[in-house]
């Protein structure tokens, strides 16, 4: 029997929303393939560090860990009423900061419209809407197993993306009412044929601190020839360390400036480098816009930069970043 939708908002409250702190470590493994004359197959392993307090204080940090050098995929701070975005200078200088871009929106989430947080609990959310509220809109659309688990399904329309708009599908834990499986589909054309653009899939559902979380997961993007499936991008999940209503008093959740980084601060509508004399260049003062500025002498921002990739493509900047790190190139690029 159908559970009905005021018992998922409890559930959802109960599993998303009851908790003081959150804490996740996690790390990402990546494999995509070959593509048109400008993508080759290759692989790669990111690390990711996420903290989160229900007064919305958050830090975000994914490390690119192989292929070597290190390298900060992003790194994200708010202290609940603004947030800071670091990015850090090409190898072999990549541990020192070059820029800090002060917003009112955390990361990219004003750019590209989705929650970010690690997999899985980005999907407690739908674009930015968390699930709990969401699901007030959804079209129901029968059950499924996922993960050996009964599942409700419900089906959100129109969930913008960075090109465009997908519907997302969502496979609602029985038990739980939790996310454990989200399907894209481009439009209800691919939904009727059953090509998913992207499909993610918990692999387990565990208990921690009596809270529920797929320690392990899988996402994978598709592409079609002639009807069939290949598969061009695949994500492994693992969830090394979860903590929930941690003492959070003395965590960092704002960064501590490096002398001499340049500071984009588009609140106060001002950017200066962090000297004594907090020095503004004369260049960006006239031109200050709702996109961050890149620092004189270098080349200016790009999309992949911001974070690129659709919800439901977390970590196709990840792609991007391992073809440019292999030109000795080093950039600022996302994931969820």
């Amino acid at each position: 029997m159908d559970k009905p939708i005021d018992r998922i908002v409890s559930d959802l409250v109960r599993e998303t929303a009851s908790w003081d702190s959150i804490e996740i470590r996690m790390t990402v493994k990546q494999v995509h393939q070959a593509y048109g004359p400008k993508i080759s197959a290759g692989s790669g392993t990111t690390t990711e560090h996420y903290i989160e307090t229900s007064s919305l204080r958050r830090f975000y940090k994914a490390v690119q860990i192989e292929p070597p050098p290190d390298l900060v995929v992003w790194l994200g701070y708010s202290d609940g009423k603004r947030c800071a975005s670091v990015a850090f200078h090409r190898p072999p200088r990549q541990a020192e900061q070059q820029q800090i871009t002060i917003t009112k929106t955390f990361l990219h989430e004003q750019v590209f419209g989705f929650v970010d947080r690690p997999k899985p609990i980005q999907y407690q959310h739908v674009g930015l809407i968390p699930l709990r509220e969401a699901i007030l809109k959804a079209v129901p659309s029968g059950t499924s197993k996922v993960a050996n688990r009964d599942c409700q399904i419900f089906i959100f329309k129109n969930v913008p993306g960075q090109r465009s708009s997908q519907d997302l599908v969502y496979h609602l834990d029985s038990a739980t009412s939790l996310p454990l499986k989200i399907e894209g589909f481009a439009d209800e054309a691919h939904y009727r044929s059953a090509q998913p653009s992207s499909v993610w899939q918990a692999e387990s559902l565990d208990e921690v601190q009596g809270f529920h979380v797929p320690l392990h997961s899988r996402y994978a993007t598709y592409r079609y020839d002639g009807g069939a499936a290949i598969e061009s991008l695949t994500n492994r999940y693992t969830i090394d360390e979860v903590k929930f209503n941690q003492d959070t008093s003395t965590m960092a959740f704002w960064p501590t400036y490096d002398k001499g980084v340049f500071i984009n601060d588009l609140i106060e509508k001002k950017s200066y480098y962090n000297t004594p004399d907090k020095k503004a260049p004369q260049e960006l003062v006239a031109a200050q816009t709702k996109v961050p500025q890149r620092a004189p002498g270098l080349p200016p921002i790009v999309a992949s930069e911001l974070g690129g990739g659709f919800p439901w493509l977390p970590t196709a900047g990840l792609v991007l970043g391992l073809l440019l790190l292999a030109a000795g190139v080093g950039l600022w690029i996302k994931r969820r």
